[in-house]
């Protein structure tokens, strides 16, 4: 029985170790990932005016869009609300290529406009 525990207990160690080792790893790819995003994509705040097509989508996670072939920009919304089913949908699962966007100067909300359908975003606060 000793040496069974013993055996568990380097077992343990080694999948403790093998965890830490690849996040020690990892984590600088991933911060390195993030970085250049904040450096490439412009955070659109309130007070920034923007309308344009969407050409390109970009990173999902980070709400990135690439607008009239030349601007990349990058949002923090809240989710698409559907009142009748209480269901949030986030904004990277509407947006699409073709579709406008605008967001007025002094405005907390990103409109998408698809055809006939205006998707309302209202932006985060923070």
């Amino acid at each position: 029985m000793d040496k069974l525990g013993n055996v568990d207990w380097k077992i343990m160690v080694a999948i403790v170790g093998s965890i830490l080792i690849g996040f020690i790893v990892i984590a600088p790819f991933f911060l390195k990932i993030e970085s250049n995003i904040k450096e490439k994509y412009k955070k659109i705040t309130v007070q920034d005016e923007i309308s344009g097509v969407v050409t390109k989508l970009g990173y999902k996670k980070y709400q990135c869009l690439e607008i009239d072939n030349h601007l990349l920009v990058r949002f923090d919304v809240q989710p698409l609300r559907i009142e009748s089913t209480r269901e949030m949908i986030p904004f990277s699962n509407v947006v699409q290529k073709g579709d406008s966007l605008i967001k007025r100067k002094d405005s907390d909300t990103v409109f998408i406009v698809r055809k006939d359908k205006k998707y309302i975003f209202p932006m985060y606060a923070w």
